[in-house]
């Protein structure tokens, strides 16, 4: 049996043949993408009407510790 291995890259797979200029663009655009989306996630999810005294954990307490422990790493 032999185990096909999946690899992922930033922006596809697709721009692996392109030169280092447009891979470079391409990269960073998808960064820059991912960025905007955590910054509305943070915003979203630091609304006081989301984070009610009452939980436990807290969701912006959650996502501020999942994100630490990756900066960390």
């Amino acid at each position: 049996q032999t185990k096909e291995v999946l690899q992922e890259y930033i922006a596809g797979a697709d721009t692996i043949m392109e030169d280092p200029s447009t891979r470079d663009f391409v990269v960073m655009r998808a960064r820059m993408m991912a960025a905007k989306l955590l910054g509305a996630l943070c915003c979203c999810i630091c609304d006081p009407g989301v984070n009610v005294v009452t939980q436990e954990i807290k969701p912006a307490e959650s996502l501020g510790q999942l994100l630490l422990f990756h900066l960390n790493s």
